[in-house]
Parts: C-alpha cells; sequence; structure tokens
C-alpha cells in the first residue's frame, strides 16, 4: 500500500526500509550520479528524496518512520556507516527530510557498536535526535534472527538479559523495544515476562507450523 493510499485509511504511518538498506550501503550502491557516492550523505540522498516525498503526500500528521541496520543477511560485518559522525550525518538528514522516529535494527541490542562505549547501535542513533527511536535484536533470545531462521533453536533469556535492556532504556538509549520472534514463538511473552513466569515462555522455533515458508526459508 502506497503512503498517499493509506493516509486516509486506517493505515497511519509508513516505513522506508529496503531503500535506507539498499542505497545506503557502498556494497549495493555503485551508482556514480548523484543518489550514489563516497560519503553516507551522498549515498542516503535517496532516501531522504523518499521521506520527502512521503510527507509531501501524505501532510504533516503522517508518521514516518524510517528503519536503519547495518549488518546483511549476506554480509554481517557490512556497515553502512563506519563512526558514528557519519551516523549522525544520516540521522540529522533523514530528520530533516521528514523522517518521525527511526527503527534501529541490529542482531542483538546489547552489543556495543563502536569501541569506547558500550552504546549498541539504537544509543547512538539516539544520541544524534530529538526523535523517538525504536531498538530491536534478540530481544528474549540468546541467538539472532539468522541463526533461528536456519534452524537453531534459541533459548530465552530470562530476566538477565531484559535487564540490561531497561538498564539501557531507563539510560535514554532508545524509547521503544521491538520484540519479533519472541512473540512469534509465544504470544503471551509479554504477560509471561510481566508476571515473572519466563520459564513458561516457550522459544521461538523456525519450524513452527504457524510460520509461512517464506518467513523460514533460507
Amino acid at each position: 500500500m502506497t503512503p498517499r493510499r493509506s493516509a486516509p485509511t486506517a493505515w497511519n504511518c509508513t516505513r522506508p526500509t529496503a531503500s535506507c538498506s539498499t542505497s545506503s550501503w557502498p556494497g549495493t550502491n555503485l551508482r556514480t550520479d548523484r543518489y550514489g557516492g563516497p560519503s553516507i550523505a551522498d549515498r542516503a540522498t535517496f532516501v531522504a528524496e523518499v521521506a520527502q516525498a512521503v510527507r509531501a503526500a501524505t501532510g504533516p500528521d503522517f508518521v514516518i518512520s524510517v528503519r536503519i541496520s547495518q549488518w546483511k543477511e549476506s554480509d554481517y560485518d557490512a556497515r553502512i556507516v563506519e563512526e558514528p559522525d557519519q551516523l549522525g550525518q544520516l540521522i540529522t538528514m533523514l530528520r530533516a527530510a521528514g523522517a518521525d522516529m527511526f527503527h534501529v535494527s541490529t542482531r542483538r541490542f546489547w552489543t556495543p557498536e563502536w569501541d569506547g562505549s558500550d552504546l549498541g547501535l539504537a544509543g547512538w542513533a539516539k544520541s544524534f535526535t530529538d526523535a523517538p527511536v525504536i531498538a530491536v535484536g534478540s530481544v528474549g533470545l540468546d541467538v539472532d534472527v539468522m541463526a533461528s531462521l536456519n534452524g537453531e533453536e534459541g533459548q530465552p533469556t530470562g530476566g538477565t538479559r531484559i535487564g540490561e535492556l531497561v538498564r539501557r532504556f531507563q539510560r535514554g538509549d532508545f524509547d521503544l523495544v521491538s520484540v519479533g520472534r519472541s512473540q512469534i514463538g509465544d504470544p503471551e511473552w509479554i504477560t509471561k515476562m510481566t508476571d515473572h513466569r519466563t520459564s513458561d515462555i516457550r522459544a521461538f522455533r523456525a519450524g513452527d507450523p504457524w510460520l509461512s515458508h517464506d518467513v523460514v526459508a533460507t
């Protein structure tokens, strides 16, 4: 559904994802025109123009969320930005273009993004913006998403890792948390976590029959 069509309906937000990941990574953006180049400001031009076009088509009350990630399914070491200043340029550029929030995806939310600080990518993003930041990355599980989809069975991490999530949230690293596989594996995950029934949580399994083949395909 396009933003213009979704604006008058029950849909009240949109999230450019593939455009940011593909055009911002030098491994896939090989363009030599104004949409490519050595700097993140060059490579993010297309994403910024998408955000501007969505804003123009939908008006000021439509929420635009941009998903940002470093790693790629084919390359866990891939980086769209190599240092914090470059991330700051990207966040500032997209915010000015109309982004209302940033959904920052990592394989593991607790992993420091750069040496010298324990900030994850979401924490670094938040340091550069007044916009809400969403953190995501193996919340509640001990293996990352690609390991799960390749058949490795993750185990719930219980309160210890959630305590780290809460610590980072209270520190102001992010404003919201996205929980994917944990809730797919157990739709009552939030209730069980709230009630401290972590031993009752059912872990995500790629072979669960309610998952479509497309979701678990490798």
